[in-house]
């Protein structure tokens, strides 16, 4: 006897709704990730590209999508970066500042591991110290008429 199928295409029927379940069930999950997208370009967008934050923000947002190694690059560029950005600023007040600036460079130059830089620096102000007592107690003795020879 032949088999009647009263199925009237339910099978098929159930397999479509499953599969629209499925699909509306993953929407929320697509918008966050759209959302979280679009959050993470807008904090670049904020930000200098190649700077240290910038740098920073990259590795932050990898951290989070679970990419630690290329986070940890991102982290080595960001230290490179501040490290670059304290060795102009420390040279800046090593060539136009006083003294006292001269020793903050050191110091500064020191901290990031330049220490053939920090030296000079030291020396630098040691020098400029000296040529100014010099330069002072030569003022002071014209100004009494003293003879320092």
């Amino acid at each position: 006897m032949p088999r009647i199928d009263l199925d009237f295409g339910l099978p098929d029927l159930r397999a479509g709704l499953m599969s629209a379940g499925t699909a509306l069930g993953s929407l929320p999950g697509q918008y966050k990730a759209m959302k979280q997208r679009e959050e993470d370009a807008a904090a670049l967008s904020r930000l200098t590209p190649n700077s240290p934050e910038y740098y920073d923000e990259v590795a932050n947002q990898l951290i989070r999508k679970g990419q630690t190694t290329e986070a940890i690059r991102f982290q080595a560029l960001a230290r490179q970066a501040r490290d670059r950005q304290t060795s102009i600023a420390a040279a800046t007040k090593a060539i136009t500042g006083g003294p006292t600036e001269m020793r903050q460079a050191a110091t500064e130059f020191a901290g990031i591991g330049q220490f053939e830089k920090a030296m000079s620096a030291v020396g630098a102000a040691e020098t400029e110290t000296e040529r100014r007592g010099v330069e002072a107690l030569t003022n002071y003795a014209n100004n009494r008429k003293i003879d320092l020879n």
